[in-house]
């Protein structure tokens, strides 16, 4: 019995001068900060996001209100692309926080192509992948006409 625990003492201290000499035992570990980074959801491709999109149209966001962490707006529909006419108001919701860590944000006035899909309390989800930049507007127009 003595002469395992030797054995198993021997073992212990070869492994412990071994430890300093190897570069990443020599490492110390260092706490680094978290970064804060905006969540996102996984973005579907354009072409998926639009084929299965309940209505399309270029829309400019109106009446936004803020409420804690959520807001609500509408979309005045500019350009009716799909499923909806021109001067109807869409009522979106999004959040713009989750604790401190951003996750979208639109601004009172701001101009894009809505892909809306799906509903939350009877509002659309806005959200980047949903109010897409109007440079894409040819090739959203290219995608339903395809999709006719």
């Amino acid at each position: 019995m003595k002469k395992r625990m030797h054995q198993k003492s021997i073992l212990l201290a070869a492994l412990c001068a071994f430890l300093p000499i190897h570069p990443l035992a020599a490492e110390p570990a260092i706490a680094k900060p978290v970064e804060k980074v905006a969540l996102k959801a996984p973005t579907k491709p354009l072409a998926e996001r639009v084929g299965g999109a309940d209505s399309v149209f270029v829309g400019k966001l109106v009446n936004r209100v803020e409420d804690g962490d959520w807001v609500r707006a509408e979309l005045l529909v500019e350009e009716s692309l799909r499923d909806v006419q021109k001067g109807e108001k869409i009522q979106v919701i999004w959040r713009k926080m989750v604790g401190d860590i951003p996750i979208y944000d639109a601004a009172e006035g701001a101009k894009g192509i809505a892909i809306l899909d799906d509903k939350h309390e009877g509002r659309y989800w806005l959200r980047s992948d949903k109010f897409e930049p109007l440079d894409q507007l040819d090739l959203v127009k290219e995608l339903i006409a395809k999709d006719k």
